[in-house]
C-alpha cells in the first residue's frame, strides 16, 4: 500500500484540554519525539513513495519551534502541505510564515455553533473566540481554510448552524469528523450518535450536495461513501472514494515515528527509526497494512455488505468499540442482507440450478422440493430486493452467441492500480476485473523455478468474435506502456456458479463423481433478429411471478408455447444454459475467492482438469496457454467463508488430483464484475 496522504503528529504538546482529544494531548513536551534531523528524514522518505499531501497535526504543531523549516521542506520535496493547528498561537505574522514556508491550507476545530458550547468541548475558556480570530488571521494571510467539527450527540442539532458559521467565515470546507472513542475520548462513547442517527445525519450531509459554497465531507463515516452510492454519486466501479480509508492511501505517523493505519487506530504497524527511516520497507513488511488494504477478512455485518469495498466500515471505530480492527462498524443501518434460513437453503441452490423449461416452473420446482410454490417465490424475490442477489434470468454460452473471451492480465505498480484499475474496467467489454495476490494472512506459495513475478490485475474481456481484435488492441493501447499478457482457454472442464450458503467451508466438501470434459464448440447459434430480441430480453432482471414465460412471452409479443419451444431448442443445442437466479456470493457468506493455478504436463491435464472439476466447490476450471514467465496451463476458481479455509481446500483438491506445482491468487479487490449484456449498442457481454 502506497499512501498518497499521511498525517504526521508532530507533537502532542497542547494548550487546550479537549474531551475527546484521541492523543490525550498536555501542556509539555512528550518524550522521544522526533528530532528536526528525524522529521526531516521522515519528509525525505515520504517524498519518496510519492506520498502527494501531508498534514502536519498534533497536539498543536506551531508548538514545535521548527515547524516552519519541517513545512518548508515538505513543500521543496513536492508535497502540498496542510496543518491542523487548534488557532491559539495564529496571528498575521505566524500565518504569514506558515504562508511563506510553503503551507496551503490549514484546519481548525470549531464543535459548537457557540463560545459556551465549544468551550466546554474543548475545556478552556475563549477557546471559541480564539480559534475564530485563527481562522480569520489564516485567510487574511491567503491560506485556504478548512473547519473540523467532531460530531457527537452534543452537537448534532447544530450542524445546520455550523454551516451557516463556515459559510460566513469563509471556509471551503467543513469535515465533521464523527467522534471515535480513543484516547480522552473513550470517556465520551456514550456521545456516539447511534446507527439511525449516523444515517439521518449522513442524508443530511448528503442533501446539501452542490446547495452551498461550502463543501461538506466526513471523517470516521465511511458509510457516506455507501449514501452517495445509493443515491448514483458512487464513483466508476466502487473506488472506495469517502470510504475508511485506514491503510488504503492514509497512514499516521505519531509523534515518536510510530505508524499507524489511522490516528483513530491504535494499530502500530512498525517505527520509522527501527526501519531507519525507509518508510517503503516498513510498509511491505506490516502484514496489518496489506490486510486493512484488502479488507478481506472483515467480519461482522460490514463482511456480508454490498458496500464492504466502496465504505470498508471505520475499522478505528471497530476496534475502539471491540477490539478487533476488522470487526463490523457498529453504528450502520447500510443494507445488511440476512442468509436464507436453513429450511430454504435448498431453494436458493435449486434457484441457481436453473428452472424447468415449462408453463408454471416455479411450481413444478416446488412439488419436488416438497414445498409450496410461494415458498420459491417468497425466497427468489426478497433475496433480490436485499440485494443478495444480482438478478434472475437467462444464462448463455456466450460462444455461441458468436462471442470469444480471453482472460487477461497486466503487472501494474501499486501507485498506478487505481488509474489502471479504471481504464481496464471503463472498457465496455471488460465483464471482471480484479486485484489479485497472495492471499491476506497465508504462507507465499513457493514460485516455480522459470515463473516471473505474478500479474496482480487480471480481468476478462469478452466481445463479439469479429470485433475481438480490435478492441484488445484498443485496450492495450489505453494501457500502454503496459503489456497485457493473454492465456486464452484451450480446454473448458467446467463452469458451474452455483453456491450453497449452507456449505460456506468448503474445504470440508468431498469431490463428486468425475466429470467429462465440456464438449469443444461445434457451431455458433443461427441467429435471426427476432431471437437477438429474445436473448436481449432474457438476459436481464426478470420478474419472478408465477406465470413466469407467459409474462416474458407476452412482452415479447410471443405465445407460451413458441418461446419455451425456442428456450428448450437453445437447451439442448447447449446455447441457454439454464434460467436461473443469480447471487452474489459475497452476500451469503463466501467472502474469500481464489485463482487457483498448477503447471501440469500436458498428458496429465485432461485427467486432473476432470478430478478438479468433480468438487462442488469449485466453479470455473480450465486449461489455458502459457507463456515465457508463467508456466501454469489449468486454472481453477474456488469460494469458502475466510482465507484459512480457502487454502485448506486448495491443498485438498491439489491432492486430489495429484498435482504439487501450484499456487493461488486470492482476489483482494474487485474493480468490475457486471452481468452479462449481449447484442447491446456496444456489443459486450458479461455473465456469472
Amino acid at each position: 500500500m502506497i499512501p498518497h496522504l499521511v498525517a504526521w503528529e508532530t507533537t502532542r504538546q497542547c494548550p487546550l484540554a479537549c474531551r475527546h482529544c484521541r492523543a490525550a494531548a498536555g501542556t509539555v513536551r512528550a518524550e522521544h519525539e522526533l528530532t528536526t534531523a528525524e522529521g526531516l528524514r521522515l519528509i525525505d522518505s515520504l517524498a519518496a513513495l510519492p506520498v502527494r499531501l501531508l498534514i502536519l497535526t498534533g497536539g498543536e504543531p506551531m508548538m514545535r519551534p521548527d515547524i516552519y523549516d519541517l513545512a518548508r521542506a515538505a513543500a521543496s520535496r513536492g508535497m502540498r502541505v496542510v496543518m491542523a493547528p487548534c488557532g491559539a498561537l495564529l496571528t498575521d505574522t505566524t500565518a504569514a510564515r506558515l504562508k511563506e514556508s510553503g503551507i496551503s491550507a490549514i484546519s481548525i476545530s470549531i464543535d459548537a455553533s457557540n463560545a459556551a458550547d465549544h468551550d466546554a468541548f474543548r475545556g478552556v475558556n475563549g477557546a471559541f473566540d480564539t480559534a475564530l480570530r485563527g481562522l480569520r488571521c489564516a485567510r487574511h494571510a491567503g491560506l485556504a481554510i478548512q473547519i473540523n467539527t467532531t460530531v457527537s450527540r452534543l452537537n448534532i442539532a447544530q450542524l445546520p448552524a455550523m454551516l451557516d458559521l463556515a459559510e460566513r467565515e469563509g471556509a471551503a470546507t467543513l469535515d465533521c469528523f464523527f467522534l471515535v472513542p480513543t484516547g480522552r475520548g473513550k470517556q465520551l462513547k456514550d456521545l456516539q450518535l447511534d446507527a439511525g442517527q449516523v444515517e439521518q445525519t449522513l442524508q443530511w450531509i448528503a442533501d446539501q450536495d452542490g446547495q452551498h459554497a461550502v463543501k461538506l465531507k466526513t471523517t470516521c463515516a465511511p458509510q457516506m461513501a455507501r449514501v452517495r452510492a445509493q443515491r448514483g454519486a458512487r464513483q466508476a466501479h466502487g473506488a472506495p472514494t469517502g470510504g475508511c480509508m485506514a491503510g488504503r492511501g492514509f497512514l499516521f505517523v505519531s509523534h515518536t515515528g510510530i505508524v499507524q493505519p489511522c490516528g483513530f487506530l491504535d494499530l502500530p504497524c512498525g517505527d520509522v527509526r527501527t526501519f531507519d527511516f525507509d518508510m517503503k520497507s516498513l510498509l511491505e513488511a506490516s502484514d496489518d497494512l496489506r490486510r486493512l488494504g484488502s479488507l478481506e477478512g472483515v467480519g461482522g455485518k460490514c463482511g456480508y455488505c454490498e458496500f464492504l469495498q466502496v465504505c470498508g466500515g471505520c475499522r478505528a471505530r471497530a476496534n475502539a468499540m471491540s477490539g478487533d480492527a476488522m470487526g463490523e462498524e457498529p453504528f450502520c443501518v447500510g443494507p445488511h442482507p440476512t442468509r436464507p434460513p436453513a429450511s430454504l437453503r435448498s431453494v436458493v441452490v435449486a434457484l441457481q440450478q436453473g428452472i424447468p423449461l415449462e408453463p408454471r416452473p416455479f411450481d413444478s420446482m416446488a412439488r419436488k422440493l416438497g414445498l409450496h410454490e410461494a415458498d420459491i417465490l417468497s425466497t427468489a424475490n426478497r433475496m433480490l430486493e436485499d440485494g443478495s442477489a444480482r438478478r434472475f434470468g437467462a444464462i448463455f454460452d456466450a460462444r455461441r452467441l458468436g462471442y470469444r473471451s480471453e482472460l487477461c492480465a497486466l503487472e501494474v505498480q501499486p501507485e498506478a492500480l487505481d488509474r489502471i484499475g479504471a481504464l481496464v474496467a471503463a472498457h465496455p467489454g471488460v465483464t471482471h476485473a480484479y486485484l489479485r495476490g497472495d492471499p491476506p494472512g497465508q504462507p507465499p506459495f513457493p514460485a516455480l523455478p522459470d515463473a516471473g513475478p505474478a500479474p496482480n490485475l487480471w480481468f476478462t474481456l469478452a466481445v463479439l468474435h469479429n470485433r475481438f481484435d480490435i478492441e484488445m488492441a484498443a485496450l492495450q493501447q489505453a494501457v500502454a506502456p503496459l503489456v497485457i499478457r493473454r492465456f486464452p482457454a484451450i480446454r473448458r472442464f467446467k463452469i458451474d456458479v452455483i453456491f450453497d450458503a449452507g456449505q460456506r467451508d468448503a474445504a470440508e466438501d468431498l469431490p463428486g463423481t468425475l466429470t467429462d470434459t465440456d464438449p469443444p464448440l461445434d457451431r455458433v447459434e443461427p441467429l435471426t433478429e427476432s431471437d437477438r430480441t429474445v436473448v436481449r430480453s432474457l438476459q436481464g432482471n426478470l420478474p419472478v411471478q408465477s406465470q413466469f414465460f407467459a409474462q416474458v412471452a407476452g412482452d415479447l409479443g410471443l405465445s407460451e408455447p413458441a418461446l419455451l419451444a425456442r428456450l428448450q431448442a437453445w437447451q439442448r443445442s447447449g446455447t441457454l444454459r439454464r434460467m436461473a437466479l443469480v447471487v452474489r456470493h459475497r452476500r451469503i457468506g463466501f467472502i474469500a475467492n481464489a485463482m487457483c493455478l498448477w503447471h501440469v504436463d500436458e498428458p496429465a491435464v485432461v485427467e486432473a482438469g476432470r478430478r478438479l472439476a468433480s468438487w462442488p466447490a469449485v466453479t470455473h476450471c480450465y486449461a489455458r496457454v502459457t507463456d515465457a514467465h508463467w508456466p501454469y496451463n489449468l486454472y481453477a476458481m474456488i469460494h469458502t467463508s475466510d482465507w484459512t479455509s480457502t487454502r485448506r481446500l486448495f491443498e485438498r483438491i491439489s491432492e486430489s488430483a495429484g498435482l504439487s506445482q501450484g499456487r493461488m491468487l486470492g482476489s483482494l479487490r474487485e474493480f468490475k464484475k457486471t452481468s452479462m449484456q449481449y447484442f447491446g449498442e456496444t456489443g459486450s457481454p458479461t455473465d456469472a
